[in-house]
Formats: structure tokens, sequence, C-alpha cells
């Protein structure tokens, strides 16, 4: 005799919440924290308009979504849109899977496109200033309200926040990434770390400096003793959420005077020094299935392409000898 469960069924008591609820759970086990919260909104409202429009997440089809951001055109930016978007078809593609629905309605839905928003490149002055402004926001002579924080906390507030900077340009993390290593993911003795959890649910291991060692070596001295496999936590031991960290990076940009750039912004940054020596690298570290995703994160640099050329001296290979001279002396002057 044939038996079919409730879920095989797509009985319409199935509804958005048990899915939706469900979907987060698998996020929040797989993905980094800041990814569960832009699933849990997009996907949240777009929920709330089917139920005011009475559509069961088992008659949901690809017109429902045109309409919905069709509702949406004019409130929000096109790039908006276009991840409310993204974020329904990973969620259909879920229920789906998952048997919640017998078919995908967004399983040939074209995404619409848009621009992507500008990601501002720091400079290397930028990101000496803010690293330096971490240290001296802790010091009375430079920062009056430096006072009113324990002499433990200045210290534990300095090393740890400088080492998750600085491991943001060393790694090209991103900051959900670098938050989530655990104690064990971190190997100094190989020059590496092991990133988990990340966007593209597949790890990765990323090499790492004495620089860096040195930073974090010297943030374990000052990390509270509990029981915790972190390695970056907050003062009381708990985890050191993205939202806590961003706040602290804003302060440090307005102390050093530096600000138009973000925290990914920070990514962008060691890209582009990454794959000035060699893209495929930086397509590795970055954790990209594709160079030309990294190649987005790449920012112009005139003087290195200025001596890229000049090594490179394509007139110079074909003249050779003192002409390729001359050429080498003509550029130095210039």
């Amino acid at each position: 005799m044939e038996t079919t469960t409730t879920r095989i069924a797509f009985s319409d008591n199935v509804d958005w919440d048990e899915a939706l609820s469900d979907f987060l759970l698998q996020t929040r086990t797989s993905r980094e924290e800041g990814t569960e919260r832009f699933y849990q909104q997009r996907v949240g409202m777009l929920r709330r308009w089917a139920a005011e429009k009475a559509i069961p997440l088992t008659e949901f089809r690809a017109r429902h979504m045109r309409e919905y951001l069709a509702s949406r055109q004019g409130a929000v930016s096109e790039t908006t849109r276009r991840l409310d978007a993204v974020a329904a078809r990973t969620f259909f593609k879920f229920c789906k899977r998952e048997e919640y629905i017998p078919t995908n309605p967004l399983a040939e839905y074209q995404i619409p496109k848009a621009e992507r928003p500008y990601v501002k490149c720091p400079s290397d002055d930028e990101i000496r200033s803010l690293l330096q402004a971490v240290n001296d926001r802790y010091k009375e002579g430079l920062n009056p309200k430096a006072k009113y924080i324990r002499a433990e906390g200045k210290r534990f507030f300095a090393k740890r926040n400088y080492a998750v900077l600085a491991g943001l340009v060393e790694t090209a993390a991103r900051i959900g990434e670098m938050l989530a290593l655990r104690l064990d993911d971190y190997q100094p003795a190989q020059r590496q770390i092991v990133i988990r959890k990340s966007k593209g649910d597949e790890p990765r291991t990323i090499p790492i400096s004495d620089w860096w060692v040195q930073a974090v070596d010297s943030y374990l001295r000052a990390r509270p003793k509990v029981e915790s496999n972190l390695l970056f936590i907050n003062e009381f031991g708990d985890p050191l959420t993205t939202g806590q960290f961003r706040k602290a990076f804003r302060e440090y940009q307005k102390f050093a005077g530096v600000d138009g750039f973000t925290l990914h912004g920070l990514r962008h940054y060691a890209l582009t020094q990454l794959a000035k020596t060699d893209l495929w690298a930086a397509n590795q570290i970055a954790g990209h299935k594709d160079l030309t995703v990294t190649r987005r994160y790449l920012h112009g640099d005139v003087a290195h392409v200025r001596e890229a050329h000049a090594q490179a001296a394509p007139l110079g290979r074909i003249l050779g000898g003192n002409d390729r001279k001359i050429m080498e002396r003509r550029r130095r002057v210039v």
C-alpha cells in the first residue's frame, strides 16, 4: 500500500512560515551571520506581500515575482530589486529540494539586471591611518575619552580590533568569515588559516604572513580566558558580531579622519594588491568560482600599470639593444 507524507502531498497547509523557518535554519548552520539576516529580510517581505495577496506557497508563480518587483519599483533601487529576486530564487530552490513545493516556479526566472554599486578601494595611506587609529584611540593623550575605559579593556580592544582589521587586509576575507574563525582554524605553524563558514559553502585555506601572526598572537595574550572555540570574541567571551565590529570600524574611521570606504572595501583592496602579482592566486584566496567575479573587485593603479609597461617594454623588445636602453633612460627622466 502506498503512503504519502504530508509534505509530498503539497497541501496548502504547508505555509510560507514553515518553509521560511526551515530555510533560515539551514542558512544559519551553513552560512555567515549576515547572510541569514539578508534572506530573513528579503524573503520575509515577499512572504508578507504574498499573504496580503492570499497566494499560498504552493501556488506562487514567476508572474507573482514580477508583480512583487513591480510593486517595489520607485520605492527602492534597481540593485535592491535585483537582490529581492536573488533571495527569492534561492528560497524556492530550497523549497523544491526539500519538497515543500512540487516545482520551482523561479527555476527559469531571469533575474533583472542592475548596475553594481560602486565600492571604494582605500589607498595605502588610508589603511595605514586606520590601523594606527586602532591603537591611538585608546591613548588618553590622543583621545580624552579613553580614560573611561579600564586598562585591560584598552589593551583587549586595541589588540583584537587591530588583528581583525589587519586580517581583513591580509586575507581578503569577508568580515563574517573572519569573525567565524575558530581557534583551530588559525594555524600559525603552517602560516595559514582555514575559512570553513563561507558564502560559497566551500572551505578554503589562505596563507598568512609573519606580520599577521604577530598581531594575532599579541591579541591571544590579551584574550579573556573563557571556554569559547571562536578566535575573536567580545570582552565577555561571547561571539563578536559583524554589527558590533562595523560600529567599532566606523568609530576608528572617524578618529583617523578617513571615510568613504566600508569593511568590504578592505576586501577590494587586498584582492587588487594580490591580483597585481597573480590573478589566479587572488581568485583562489577570494573563494570565487569564476575569474570574472574576482575581476569585479579589482581597481585601477596607474603607477602599477606604468611599472608593468616599463618592465614588459613591448617596443623595446622589438628594437632591442641600445634603443631599449635609450627608452629606459627616457622613462626614468619622465
